[in-house]
């Protein structure tokens, strides 16, 4: 049985996937040919650890700000229409603010059911209301501590 690659291995692998396998090559022969002298690759390297150590922090950060969004949110029920939302809006590739038109799509439900949802969402303090009113009504997250 295979063992699981250590929490090292895991940060640093997204970041050497993204660079051409040509230039990580090139930086290997590079210290393969000067006698003694690493200087180079080790400061490519660190400067890899460093990126990747960044990257695991926000990733991190993000992790713990659904965990504690969520234990706020399991001290109230919330129905599946909402805890469907909420999931949508933590997505990375989710784009802009949620308004009653955007929920009432997403959910399939009708506005009326949507606006209840929204504003149930809101004096539960999971949603802020967005300074614009009117017709331009939007929702946002709350942002819980940062960490």
């Amino acid at each position: 049985m295979a063992e699981l690659p250590g929490p090292l291995e895991i940060s640093l692998w997204p970041l050497l996937m993204a660079l051409p396998i040509a230039f990580i090559v090139y930086q290997l022969r590079l210290s393969h040919r000067a006698k003694n002298i690493i200087t180079r690759w080790l400061t490519w390297f660190l400067d890899c650890l460093g990126h990747a150590i960044s990257n695991a922090e926000v990733t991190l950060s993000n992790v713990l700000f659904k965990a504690q969004l969520w234990d706020n949110l399991n001290q109230n029920p919330i129905n599946e229409r909402q805890r469907y939302i909420i999931n949508l809006m933590l997505r990375d590739d989710f784009v802009g603010h949620m308004n009653t038109s955007k929920y009432a799509t997403l959910a399939t439900c009708s506005k009326d059911t949507a606006l209840r949802d929204i504003l149930d969402l809101k004096d539960s303090a999971v949603f802020i209301q967005n300074p614009e009113r009117g017709r331009s009504n939007s929702y946002r997250l709350i942002k819980l501590h940062p960490f």
